[in-house]
């Protein structure tokens, strides 16, 4: 089972410009993905996509607002919060938030279905 680290980044600016922006800010590369709407970011062999997101706001987590996400998987065999996959993606919030980009980093977001009449588990947010 693999959990999800995920950087959400509020811009108006166009997905190629973010992409620029993260590489011009940090020491990660970042290449065009195969289908045109995916920005591969790599630094030392981790990997972690940038992308206009899917997911709606749910409760206090307010997720609509962030335009992009750089999300990376992690394996079940680390800790989330020691895994090299949320040292890059803190280094990337950090270095974005200095350049006046809004961003929120949540760890393992995941949405688990629910009975109808109950709400969803709700799921933890580290603000960056």
């Amino acid at each position: 089972m693999s959990r999800s680290i995920d950087l959400f980044i509020d811009s108006d600016r166009p997905i190629e410009e973010v992409a620029a922006e993260i590489q011009r800010l940090t020491d990660v590369s970042v290449q065009a993905g195969e289908d045109g709407s995916t920005w591969v970011v790599e630094k030392a062999g981790v990997q972690a996509d940038l992308r206009a997101h899917p997911y709606v706001s749910d409760g206090e987590l307010r997720l609509e607002r962030y335009r992009y996400a750089l999300g990376s998987r992690v394996g079940s065999d680390i800790r989330l919060l020691d895994a090299p996959e949320t040292s890059m993606l803190r280094a990337v919030s950090e270095a974005l938030q200095q350049a006046g980009f809004p961003t929120l980093l949540v760890h393992d977001l995941q949405y688990r279905d629910h009975s109808a009449g109950t709400e969803p588990e709700r799921q933890s947010e580290i603000p960056s």
